[in-house]
């Protein structure tokens, strides 16, 4: 007797309910990319450029805004890439939810860290350029986390609209794309 999720046949890449395959779906892609820059800019928080750690900001307050956001965005990311593969990815609205949060906190700590790296008399340290990395880092992070809202649209009008650009059930899409859009 399988367990579910657990298959026997290895035919269409599906092995023991692993699915390969969704990693390379615009889903996929735009995670793993994810992946990537939040693996970047942990490094950045972490080591630094250059050898010069750079700070998030002077208050206690900026600095957890930052570390907590790096920090679990590089275990969100890759819990979501795990459902991916294991072709049970979490619901397009929960994903969309995380994606607003992770752009909103990404943007806040990047423009916390440039903030304090570019008003702080830092002109000849080092450490200002390692900042300034980890601030547009941050920023770039929380606009391609932002720019899944753009994915997750295209995959709503996907389910619910034909070739002809025709929604059905007319209203009841329309009523919900007001909705979200207001």
């Amino acid at each position: 007797r399988a367990f579910k999720g657990v298959t026997s046949s290895t035919t269409g890449g599906n092995i023991m309910g692993v699915d390969l395959k969704g990693l390379f779906s615009i889903h996929g892609l735009f995670k793993i990319f994810e992946l990537v820059l939040v693996v970047i800019t942990f490094l950045l928080a972490r080591i630094g450029y250059a050898g010069n750690p750079p700070l998030f900001g002077i208050t206690v307050d900026e600095t957890w805004l930052g570390q907590l956001t790096v920090g679990g965005w590089l275990i969100i990311t890759p819990v979501i890439i795990i459902g991916i593969v294991l072709d049970e990815p979490m619901s397009w609205k929960l994903d969309s939810l995380f994606s607003i949060v992770g752009a909103f906190l990404y943007i806040s700590s990047g423009s916390c860290a440039i903030d304090t790296h570019t008003s702080l008399d830092l002109a000849n340290n080092p450490a200002r350029d390692s900042g300034l990395a980890l601030g547009s880092f941050c920023i770039i992070t929380g606009r391609n986390i932002g720019d899944e809202l753009l994915e997750g649209e295209i995959i709503f009008f996907s389910r619910h609209c034909d070739a002809d650009g025709c929604c059905l059930p007319h209203d009841k899409i329309w009523q919900e794309v007001k909705v979200i859009r207001e």
